[in-house]
């Protein structure tokens, strides 16, 4: 890898171990908080663009870019949130899928663990005194609040811990390409919502022309594909033909079956993957090394 090595490892160490939970709010802003602090190590063309996809929720929504996004030739593009835990591997080009395994981990966690509490409940309604109130009264109480809150969580969806292909592999991607390489014709996108509704990839293609490569869970240890509309030669990749956008190319890695891609969430970062992206990012643009 054409780069300074203990960069790599750091980054591997923070956004793969410390910050590799992105999925409710406050993690994914802990986590622009240090990816904005590396980057302007060597960089310091960042821009922050604030978003609200749900009028009503008024949740606030962030995509960072790095370069001019609006007059760049060429945009590496991926999402930073982690997903919610659900049944069977991810399918990266079938968001329905993704949604109803999702969804049917959050129904089947929420029913048993209502059956637990219902069934806590029915042990412990005879010993429970809460008008004088001793210490099994007390700590019960306390699991009783701890158990709401736990329920608050699953009912939601727990946040995934199986995150470094998912999709950490692609964040560090595109963090070695952005030190390697060096062009004003080439832009980088970290986009929110790459997990649910892909809100922050609608506001990107609305806010450019340019082409866009974009990363998705490119670490597993299996084949590594590029996605095109078009024509496109790279020995490192294997080629599908699909129908996209024409001015996008998707890169996964992971393994087909009945027509589908499948992405195991779980495994070692295989590294020479990482490799092999940057050698089709620089084939893709002509660029200047920043390391010689």
């Amino acid at each position: 890898m054409q780069m300074d090595v203990q960069h790599y490892k750091d980054w591997l160490l923070r956004y793969g171990s410390i910050f590799k939970i992105r999925h409710n709010s406050k993690q994914k802003d802990i986590f622009l908080k240090s990816l904005i602090t590396d980057i302007t190590s060597f960089r310091n063309d960042i821009q922050v663009k604030e978003y609200i996809y749900d009028s009503n929720l008024k949740t606030k929504h962030f995509n960072l870019y790095v370069g001019d996004v609006k007059n760049a030739k060429y945009i590496i593009v991926s999402y930073y949130d982690t997903p919610s835990v659900s049944y069977g591997d991810y399918m990266p080009f079938n968001m329905h899928h993704n949604q109803r395994q999702t969804l049917l981990r959050i129904f089947t966690e929420s029913i048993l663990a209502m059956l637990i509490g219902i069934f806590a409940v029915f042990l412990l309604k005879d010993k429970l005194d809460f008008s004088h109130p001793d210490w099994i009264t007390i700590l019960t109480s306390l699991a009783i609040i701890l158990y709401f809150y736990v329920f608050s969580k699953i009912t939601k969806g727990r946040a995934s811990k199986n995150t470094i292909i998912r999709n950490t592999s692609s964040i560090l991607a595109m963090l070695t390409a952005m030190y390697t390489i060096s062009s004003n014709k080439i832009a980088y996108a970290f986009v929110d919502d790459g997990c649910t509704n892909q809100s922050g990839l609608a506001l990107l293609k609305r806010e450019t022309n340019a082409k866009l490569i974009y990363l998705d869970s490119i670490g597993a240890s299996k084949n590594l594909y590029l996605l095109t509309n078009g024509v496109s030669t790279c020995e490192d990749l294997i080629i599908v033909k699909t129908k996209i956008s024409e001015n996008m190319v998707h890169i996964t890695s992971g393994m087909i079956k009945n027509d589908e891609i499948y992405v195991p969430d779980i495994g070692v970062i295989q590294e020479e993957n990482i490799e092999r992206v940057m050698k089709y990012i620089k084939k893709t643009t002509i660029y200047k090394s920043r390391v010689k």
